[in-house]
């Protein structure tokens, strides 16, 4: 779908399941809809070769793979701790609800960072900023 269509649209409704699915998580309290919650979250790791593209699209041929390795290495650095994290607040707030509220919060806030993103490239395409 990257291929034919915008990848940045493709990343945002990405990112707007994982967002929806998280938060649907936690105020599942039966055992199928958290299986049809599961599915749905399983198709949101389709975002990373996706953004992979997009990256790779926007850096000069020369040095981009350097480029890519060093972007992997910070999300490996940046999403380790927050197994520690969803475990700190769940024992401090007495449930998971709180911590995953927390990484839909963020995920809603980049959605919504990702379509401000095309809309003013949308515009900038027409001269109006």
């Amino acid at each position: 779908l990257s291929d034919r269509y915008s990848k940045k649209i493709i990343i945002m409704l990405l990112t707007f399941l994982s967002a929806s699915g998280t938060l649907l998580l936690v105020y599942a309290d039966n055992l199928p809809i958290i299986f049809l919650i599961s599915f749905l979250l399983s198709f949101t790791s389709g975002a990373f070769p996706v953004i992979s593209s997009y990256l790779m699209d926007q850096w000069g041929e020369k040095g981009r793979a350097g480029k890519l390795g060093f972007y992997r290495s910070l999300i490996i650095l940046f999403g380790s701790p927050i197994s520690a994290y969803i475990g700190y607040t769940a024992d401090r707030f007495g449930g998971f609800a709180f911590p995953f509220l927390t990484i839909s919060m963020v995920l809603f806030i980049s959605c919504f960072c990702m379509f401000t993103s095309i809309i003013v490239d949308k515009y900038k395409k027409r001269d109006i900023f």
